[in-house]
């Protein structure tokens, strides 16, 4: 019985990969491609992928969104299983600033048949949060996965579109180790590393953070 979280060996990592639902062809493919772009690291790992789609699943949003697509695996694992929850007027908006990438994205996004379900927008993640504030509708679920520098912006916003009851999800909390690093920190991992704290701090969200890939935080506006 251990007391703590164990470090990750090649070993363990692999036993750990072995007990995840089987990962879609789909997602096996997008991954080959990712491999051959520039940038592959900013990919979340699978089993970061289907961890959310299980999420997805307990949540059941009818209206998420994402912001930072990049090639699509976190995208089309969540649109994945709001495919297999068959319900109606379900919607994913995500938005990616780099063109290309939303290109093979969109690519596979239409392969997987989720035309109806997934919405992908070339642009700014501020741009992108104003339409769904001058929407003024609720959101079930968001995912924060964009440049870290707007990481305080996105999720404040994001918590202001979020029901009670809702979910954040943000991505690489843990900056490959560097919000532990003491010494001359970056100005962009001393905001999120307050970030971090400050979430953590609030009453009126209860949050926890899981060492999956580079770190995910979960938060729960109460």
């Amino acid at each position: 019985m251990g007391n703590k979280t164990l470090p990750l060996s090649a070993a363990t990592l692999g036993y750990l990969q072995d007990q995840l639902s089987p990962e879609p062809n789909i997602l096996t493919q997008l991954r080959a491609v990712t491999a051959t772009q520039e940038g592959p690291h900013l990919q979340i790992s699978p089993e970061q992928g289907r961890f959310m789609a299980l999420l997805i699943k307990l949540m059941r949003p009818k209206l998420a969104i994402e912001l930072g697509t990049y090639t699509g695996y976190s995208l089309l694992s969540m649109g994945l299983a709001l495919q297999e929850l068959a319900e109606t007027g379900v919607k994913l908006h995500s938005c990616e600033r780099h063109a290309p990438s939303a290109e093979i994205a969109q690519r596979f996004v239409t392969q997987a048949g989720l035309d109806d379900i997934v919405e992908i927008t070339v642009g700014t993640a501020t741009d992108f949060l104003t339409r769904f504030e001058e929407a003024d509708t609720p959101v079930d679920l968001a995912f924060i996965d964009a440049d870290i520098r707007g990481y305080p912006e996105y999720y404040a916003r994001c918590l202001k579109l979020l029901r009670p009851g809702g979910l954040i999800i943000l991505d690489n909390i843990f900056m490959n180790g560097e919000v532990t690093e003491t010494d001359d920190k970056k100005e962009k991992i001393k905001a999120l590393d307050k970030l971090n704290r400050d979430i953590v701090q609030d009453p009126t969200v209860t949050s926890a953070a899981i060492p999956i890939g580079d770190g995910v935080l979960l938060v729960f506006k109460n």
